[in-house]
């Protein structure tokens, strides 16, 4: 997971699903956030975050042109930048999002550590009712 966010950052318009189809020029290049805010499983935004993520990593529309060239294999999972668990995440508007074909086993146990994560550090729900700067907000750190 850490080298996937990495290489988002350091090379946007390189991970899938390209802004543009490879025989097109990209209008610009990718926005991935630096905060992230925590949206909760049945917030309806979490459901349609997984579902551009699922769409983008089997090329299906609007993504047919730009997913990945490949769906994930036997063993693997389709992990995505930021996490679908984040008011940031593939459905949101603004933010480009990134998908990677991983093996499943660490994708999976990436996800059991962000959420021990929200719970552990007690990181707050986006709520609506409360401005930006009032919502709890969290940054991933990547280190070697």
């Amino acid at each position: 997971m850490a080298d996937h966010i990495r290489d988002a950052y350091a090379f946007p318009n390189l991970s899938y699903p390209w802004l543009a189809p490879a025989d097109e020029e990209d209008p610009r290049a990718k926005r991935f956030p630096r905060t992230l805010h925590r949206i909760l499983p049945d917030s309806g935004q979490d459901a349609e975050n997984r579902k551009h993520v699922k769409k983008a990593c089997k090329r299906k529309p609007p993504y047919e042109r730009t997913g990945l060239p490949t769906p994930p294999k036997k063993g693997q999972d389709c992990d995505e930048w930021p996490f679908a668990s984040t008011r940031e995440g593939a459905a949101n508007t603004y933010w480009d999002f990134s998908v990677r074909a991983v093996t499943r086993g660490v994708n999976r146990s990436a996800g059991t550590q962000a959420k021990n994560f929200y719970v552990d550090s007690r990181v707050l729900a986006w709520d609506k009712k409360f401005s930006k700067s009032r919502n709890d907000a969290f940054q991933v750190r990547i280190s070697r």
